[in-house]
């Protein structure tokens, strides 16, 4: 993974507006995905980016298209270690980051995460807010996505979202509810083998499930951290 300076690349500067499918997530207008696009083909045209993306020529690099946007939220470990099963998993999710997923000839590239940057009132910084760039997953993230995606492309109502669960062993799922399904009967489907839950990449549990499972190892963690009870707070990055 390639990461970037939240403060180098403002890809749009402008108000955040609700979003009605994601409620706890802002608004990613188009001018910053076509920013986004255009900010990773810039920086995948040298011969190393190029290799490290499975790219061939740079018009492959050129050629390529965003297939889906994401919002990720993120579970802080104190929040699933105090979960209780019934619990709606939404109280717990808190918008991180926006994910985009790059696609050329049919093959997943990479994801573009995307963070919007908001200052608080009176702060030093001379930035203005808006969508930043976070960072640059690989081809082995993107396919994992891509992979449990593409099976769902047919189905209109489906909602999908990233869950990241860094204090978990960097955890991180695919989500999906259907319109009329509430987040606790919404399925979660592992990028990757998970053996606290003895889930295969890319099989799914529902969210209260994969919450509920992680909940003993949470709460021990919590307890007994290397730095004391707690253990650290703030947005996570990606590794």
């Amino acid at each position: 993974m390639k990461l970037l300076s939240l403060v180098a690349l403002a890809l749009c500067a402008g108000p955040v507006f609700a979003n009605s499918t994601f409620p706890n997530a802002p608004f990613l207008p188009d001018v910053a995905v076509a920013d986004a696009l255009k900010t990773f083909k810039d920086l995948s045209v040298d011969p190393m980016s190029m290799k490290q993306y499975g790219f061939q020529s740079a018009a492959e690099v050129g050629s390529c298209v965003v297939t889906a946007e994401l919002p990720e939220f993120y579970v802080g470990l104190g929040d699933l270690a105090s979960y209780q099963k019934g619990q709606d998993p939404q109280t717990l999710m808190k918008f991180n980051e926006e994910a985009l997923l790059v696609e050329e000839g049919g093959q997943a590239r990479a994801v573009i995460m995307l963070r919007y940057f908001n200052p608080p009132a009176g702060s030093a910084t001379a930035l203005a807010p808006g969508w930043r760039l976070a960072s640059i997953e690989g081809p082995v993230v993107a396919e994992a996505i891509k992979g449990i995606l593409d099976p769902w492309k047919s189905y209109a109502d489906k909602f999908e979202y990233l869950l990241y669960i860094p204090a978990m062993g960097q955890a991180t799922f695919v989500g999906s509810r259907a319109a009329r399904q509430t987040w606790t009967a919404g399925q979660a489907y592992t990028l990757f083998d998970n053996g606290d839950l003895k889930l295969k990449a890319g099989h799914s549990a529902s969210v209260e499930d994969v919450f509920a499972g992680l909940q003993p190892n949470a709460a021990y963690a919590f307890q007994h951290p290397p730095n004391g009870p707690g253990g650290p707070g703030g947005a996570p990055q990606h590794p």
